[in-house]
């Protein structure tokens, strides 16, 4: 049985953080990962080189990998120092056709339309916290983001970052890996920071605890949008969710990639629907329009789109690593998404 026809949406996006990405580390980023939208050229390369040669002759290394963050709250911003060797920062920088609209852009719709002002997001794979952030920004928010991040060096830009926002009142970092059972786990180190992960061949040994032990001890009495990226290991998260999930019914957003012969990762899908029925969705953005929103004057974006229902059957017709979204069965996904005036 194939899924029903996808529902249309338009809705306004804010866009309230970008990267500076001036520092050499930052460019070279830019030029070696996402050459569609910035092909290097000699007089780049130039430019590169000069300001490496300057950083290290003068005895400032710290210009190479050094940048700023900005993140608009209401008529204010606030800045902060960041180390591009946290490789996902390069996701604020707007000036990329790819993050124009900001990282993930389908997850900050989600969070604007299912995190009420005073409700909760959980991100379980925080990293340095752009989702967080991006709700803290929000300038009617007051509720709670726990930001859960295990990578000692990605958890110490999570604080970082919080701090100088001024946002540790909204904001609450783990510095924790979830799973289905307490414990501990190892951890690789991936040159993209994205992508480090619990392996049995990593290195790191980092402890692991649950989500439903996390939300006791933090004393949630709500949860309205848990987000999970933890590179293949989102299954594990949800079963040690299970009690959270029951009893809150949260919005879910977790990444989902297709195994290396193409078989579909079932174990999250199936570890929701042992929990309770969930629908499940995939959001498709249209094309930015051209000229790309201009990153340092434009705080918001109208984006449309698809939210396209699908089975574990018809996963497989589908990019191989995308965001699944699992929600109540009577929740009508495309009608919530048209949330033009939800959050000014």
């Amino acid at each position: 049985m194939s899924p029903p026809d996808p529902g249309h949406f338009a809705a306004l996006l804010r866009c309230p953080i970008r990267l500076e990405a001036f520092c050499v580390l930052s460019r070279i980023i830019r030029h070696a990962t996402y050459a569609e939208d910035a092909p290097p050229t000699q007089a780049s390369l130039w430019s590169i080189h000069h300001d490496l040669q300057t950083a290290l002759r003068s005895g400032h290394p710290e210009w190479v990998h050094k940048d700023r963050l900005h993140v608009r709250f209401a008529n204010q911003e606030a800045m902060a120092v960041v180390d591009m060797t946290n490789t996902q920062f390069i996701g604020a920088d707007r000036s990329l056709a790819v993050f124009a609209r900001g990282y993930e852009p389908e997850i900050g719709l989600l969070i604007d339309a299912f995190v009420p002002d005073d409700g909760v997001l959980a991100d379980v794979g925080a990293n340095w916290g752009y989702f967080p952030l991006f709700l803290a920004a929000r300038p009617s928010f007051r509720g709670r983001v726990l930001a859960v991040e295990p990578f000692p060096a990605s958890a110490a830009a999570l604080e970082g970052v919080i701090s100088a926002t001024g946002t540790r009142h909204l904001v609450e970092p783990v510095a924790v890996a979830l799973g289905a059972a307490p414990g501990t786990a190892t951890m690789s180190e991936e040159l993209f920071t994205g992508n480090n992960r619990i392996s049995g061949e990593g290195a790191l040994l980092v402890p692991v605890d649950t989500l439903d032990r996390l939300a006791d001890a933090q004393g949630l009495t709500r949860l309205d949008l848990l987000k999970i990226d933890v590179e293949g290991a989102e299954a594990e998260v949800i079963q040690g969710a299970s009690r959270t999930i029951a009893r809150h019914r949260p919005l879910v957003v977790f990444e989902n990639w297709l195994e290396a012969d193409g078989r579909v990762d079932v174990a999250p899908f199936l570890a929701l629907e042992a929990i309770a029925p969930h629908s499940f969705y995939a959001i498709e953005l249209d094309p930015l329009p051209l000229p790309a929103p201009k990153a340092e004057t434009e705080y918001s974006a109208t984006v449309t789109g698809m939210v396209m229902p699908l089975t574990i059957n018809s996963r497989a017709q589908l990019p191989p690593r995308i965001n699944i979204v699992a929600c109540r069965p009577d929740i009508d996904l495309a009608v919530r998404l048209n949330i033009n005036e939800a959050w000014k």
